[in-house]
């Protein structure tokens, strides 16, 4: 990687992992040739061209976008220090450092599944009927009671959320889910993560 040296009249001498530029001219030059054939004879990559389920990374898989705007992460670290010979055969060395993180990987999912803005009634009226009916409870608010004194409270969560009640993360797996409640601002795009 580019980067420099202080010398002691504090100009910089310009280095490419950590040689001088000289004697580090071959190798920057093999890389690049190396880069420039290799674009040559890119292709679509398989593990998102075709794949319906591509994009559904919530837990940053590797299978998510990177963003029109994104940043790569990056810190930077300080080393200060000073050195004293008090005697011969004596030294003082005193070292401050410090690491500080500048930017950091996030992962957003743009298409919003599980927002409470993409809310659908419709949708979460059906869903919770639709659990109440395949577990023995009638249609209808208020039936909270049968549901759980059927399956338990975490047995009726566990219902309501498989029939859709939740966002594409939950309840697919980061598939498209139109039926949701949650269902994000395109409904059948699912979970879209861009870093």
């Amino acid at each position: 990687m580019p980067g420099g040296v202080v010398n002691a009249n504090g100009t910089v001498s310009p280095t490419w992992c950590g040689q001088n530029i000289g004697a580090a001219e071959p190798q920057a030059t093999a890389l690049q040739a190396a880069y420039q054939t290799a674009t040559l004879t890119a292709t679509s990559n398989p593990n998102f061209i075709g794949n319906t389920n591509a994009f559904a990374g919530p837990n940053q898989n590797g299978l998510s976008l990177l963003a029109p705007d994104y940043q790569t992460p990056r810190s930077v670290q300080m080393n200060v220090g000073i050195q004293h010979e008090l005697r011969p055969g004596l030294v003082f060395n005193a070292d401050f450092l410090r690491n500080v993180g500048t930017r950091n990987l996030l992962g957003v999912d743009v298409n919003h599944g599980g927002n409470v803005s993409t809310f659908n009634l419709v949708n979460a009226i059906n869903d919770r009927d639709n659990a109440q009916v395949a577990n023995g409870c009638p249609t209808g608010a208020g039936q909270v009671g049968c549901m759980v004194s059927a399956l338990g409270p975490a047995g009726a969560l566990a219902a309501y959320g498989a029939a859709g009640i939740g966002g594409p993360a939950q309840v697919t797996g980061g598939a498209p889910c139109p039926t949701c409640a949650f269902p994000g601002l395109h409904p059948n795009l699912g979970v879209n993560v861009m870093i």
